[in-house]
């Protein structure tokens, strides 16, 4: 029999859930360009996926249905999800990782209540991109059942994405921060700040400006800038983002890539601190801000994206472990948020994270051509499953002075690697 294109797949089955739904439209609709037609009884003679309780059907392709879908249940039964596992169900398997079900209720003992990838229930395998590679089976399977091939809709590139923090190390502060850095650094004689500070304040040479560097190198990418705009403190400690200078900066780099928000940890369950950053960067830049990513990654389920929401951002780019390089959610390619407590989607666009830089020196404490070479095992996986390879830089980790000596070569290598296979 001839192998045929689909334009939409039939999904035979008795379950009829916003669950369900979400599952096959991520699957058939996000990451194939097919679509589906979900019916309960169908006579039509045609190829279709029957997804039922019932006994396998010999003319189709047949998937055992847990209870999981057509449940409220946070969390399924574990042979559900296990894919050696006779009663392996693709459709709870996918659903489990992208609603994020494991978050919910857990306990952390992180400073900032993250989940670390210790928790995950696949942690030891959060460097593959699980729900691709399954999916990517289905995919065979049902072009060797069925005899129909499904097309792809992404294809590998880099999703480059820079935090600011701050914009300068030393230029733009107010007269007390000024005076008590240089009183610090004169206490703590520490030389090379003393001189970088001087350099700063007398030639305008800051060693955060690193602004035309990353714009040189992801002109190729996809680009996001992240800005924080919290008020300073121990934790926040943005800059003042409407001095001229570094608004004159902002539209600078919005001329080449998407400005976003970095929401600040004061803002976490404070819908007016966050709607006051969010209207400041909006008033810089003199349009609407949709994009969003949490300062520190701080992220909990499901207040982080509700209050998100609730402000107008349509895409969050957090989904990214702050202890580990890899898929969070078993997958890079973006999809919805489904609200498990509500049990319905959203229409918030959740982009994964893959890779920080301050998660391979601080948090895995690797030596620069380690982390080279576990990056590129982690963008080999994203090519291999042909989906996106997204990066976190901060424009400060270039600073030598604090510790970023030999980071620089390890960014170019990151982008330069994926230039090349993206050619």
């Amino acid at each position: 029999m001839e192998t045929v294109i689909s334009s939409k797949i039939t999904i035979k089955s008795s379950i009829d859930s916003p669950r369900l739904a979400y599952t096959l439209d991520f699957i058939f609709n996000h990451f194939f360009d097919c679509g589906f037609d979900l019916n309960p009884d169908s006579h039509q003679n045609l190829p279709c996926i029957s997804y039922n309780n019932s006994s396998s059907d010999i003319n189709n392709l047949s998937i055992p249905a847990s209870s999981y879908l057509s449940s409220t249940d946070i969390l399924p039964d574990p042979e559900a999800i296990n894919p050696d596992s006779p009663a392996f169900d693709i459709f709870s398997f996918v659903f489990y990782f992208l609603s994020r079900a494991e978050e919910y209720d857990f306990q952390s003992d992180d400073s900032f209540h993250r989940f670390t990838s210790a928790k995950s229930h696949f942690g030891d395998q959060i460097s593959k991109p699980l729900v691709d590679i399954q999916v990517l089976k289905f995919a065979e399977a049902i072009r060797e059942k069925l005899n129909i091939n499904l097309t792809r809709r992404s294809t590998f590139t880099c999703i480059h994405t820079v935090d600011i923090d701050q914009f300068y190390a030393f230029k733009n502060k107010s007269l007390k921060r000024t005076i008590g850095g240089f009183v610090s650094s004169t206490l703590k004689a520490n030389v090379n700040n003393l001189k970088d500070r001087k350099n700063s304040l007398t030639k305008g040479d800051d060693p955060y400006d690193s602004f035309d560097f990353l714009q040189s190198q992801s002109k190729d990418f996809t680009s996001f800038y992240f800005i924080l705009v919290g008020n300073y403190d121990k934790i926040d400690n943005a800059l003042d983002i409407t001095q001229n200078e570094i608004k004159d900066q902002l539209h600078l780099l919005d001329t080449q890539a998407t400005i976003g928000l970095h929401p600040s940890v004061s803002s976490r369950n404070a819908d007016s601190v966050l709607a006051k950053e969010k209207q400041t960067l909006e008033s810089v830049m003199n349009k609407k801000i949709l994009h969003s990513r949490q300062h520190f990654l701080q992220l909990n389920f499901p207040e982080t994206y509700r209050q998100l929401i609730k402000q107008g951002i349509q895409h969050d780019h957090s989904l990214g472990y702050h202890d580990a390089i890899g898929f969070r959610a078993g997958t890079s390619n973006p999809f919805y948020w489904f609200d498990l407590n509500k049990n319905q989607a959203t229409e918030l666009m959740i982009h994964p994270l893959l890779a920080m830089d301050v998660t391979l020196k601080k948090y895995l404490q690797l030596q620069p051509d380690q982390a080279i070479t576990q990056v590129k095992k982690l963008i080999n996986q994203c090519k291999e499953v042909d989906a996106p390879f997204s990066l976190l830089w901060h424009n400060s980790s270039f600073y030598e002075a604090e510790g970023w000596g030999g980071w620089k070569e390890v960014y170019l290598e990151i982008v330069n690697y994926c230039r090349e296979l993206s050619a």
